[in-house]
């Protein structure tokens, strides 16, 4: 840290990314030159830091897409080494391995994850089968050596009414579990539009425990694109769920606090999420119609809640212009889904 500006002052400044992962010892000396007593005296103190990983969000598809539908004769990739996000940058996501559970869900009730089987002993991943079989063969799947993907292949997962495939996709990185879950719908009908949606300001949506993470005094702007399947004349349209008691309701708020352009991007006001203002979670789905045919495909949101429990004074409450100096401490502020990185002070 020499070569620090703040290396020889009273308060030493560390740049994010700078240091690796480890316990750290920091020493502060300070150095006084008494001339009156022509002597030099010496003090200093340590303080120890331990530098923790944030951790890694898993997401399978692009964007972090939670839930997707496809036709029988669809295949599907899900590539978590090409999409999963590390949240310090720092990390190789290609030396992970990714481990791929399978199970159904039936009008709404989940069956458990069967025991695991390997596909082949010399892959270092693996799927799971059992009673509930997501898959009838391993001839429904593949798993590549080299990219670690799960390639599921058409006509592998049968079209049943009010059925769920739930693909979990887990790996460990410093010795902590992370994963993710994606939701297929399988229709009776050959094929459909493949739509993807993400955020069109990346600072707006953190990715955060398997989902996006958003700000409520913020707008928030979601774009849809397709993948494939679509033409020129392919109609989209927006649905946007929340989630207040642990069950999803339509968006029923003043319509006005939602637009859409161009039926491709949906921007959400502070004013909707006002509306629902006890609801941490959030989900918008994108529809895609060639044809009659339907593909959607869905992203969760989790708020970020403010901080709470703190206090601010200041040392006085009135005093002249240019003149009267002010102090404003705050302290003890405390938040549940992060960190208090630093306080900030506006006047009006």
């Amino acid at each position: 840290l020499s070569s620090y500006p703040s290396a020889t002052m009273p308060q030493l400044v560390i740049q994010p990314n700078t240091l690796n992962y480890g316990l750290y010892k920091f020493t502060y000396n300070v150095t006084m030159n008494l001339v009156d007593l022509n002597t030099v005296q010496y003090s200093s103190i340590n303080v120890y830091m331990k530098i923790n990983p944030t951790g890694i969000v898993v997401f399978g598809l692009q964007d972090g897409v939670q839930a997707r539908s496809y036709g029988q004769s669809q295949s599907f990739v899900l590539a978590p080494r090409t999409f999963t996000y590390d949240l310090d940058n720092y990390v190789n996501i290609s030396n992970l391995t990714f481990l791929y559970y399978c199970r159904t869900i039936d009008n709404g009730v989940a069956n458990s994850y069967p025991q695991s089987i390997c596909q082949d002993a010399n892959l270092a991943s693996q799927i799971v089968f059992g009673i509930n079989d997501c898959f009838n063969t391993t001839a429904g799947f593949s798993i590549s050596p080299t990219t670690n993907e799960l390639t599921v292949n058409a006509n592998s997962l049968r079209f049943l009414a009010n059925r769920v495939y739930e693909f979990k996709i887990e790996t460990t990185y410093m010795e902590v579990k992370y994963n993710q879950l994606i939701s297929i719908s399988i229709t009776n009908t050959p094929s459909l539009p493949v739509v993807t949606l993400g955020c069109r300001l990346a600072a707006a949506c953190i990715p955060k425990n398997q989902m996006r993470q958003f700000n409520p005094d913020k707008q928030l702007i979601i774009d849809a694109a397709c993948l494939s399947g679509c033409t020129a004349t392919t109609n989209y349209t927006f649905k946007v769920e929340v989630n207040t008691t642990n069950t999803w309701i339509t968006y029923a708020g003043p319509s006005r606090h939602i637009q859409i352009t161009n039926g491709q991007s949906i921007s959400l006001s502070p004013n909707a999420f006002q509306a629902y203002s006890t609801a941490v979670y959030w989900r918008v789905t994108s529809n895609a119609n060639e044809a009659g045919q339907v593909g959607s495909s869905s992203l969760t949101f989790v708020k970020n809640n403010l901080p709470y429990r703190g206090s601010c004074t200041v040392d006085k409450t009135n005093g002249t212009g240019m003149i009267t100096l002010f102090t404003i401490k705050c302290f003890n502020w405390l938040d549940s889904d992060g960190s208090i990185v630093r306080y900030e002070y506006f006047g009006e």
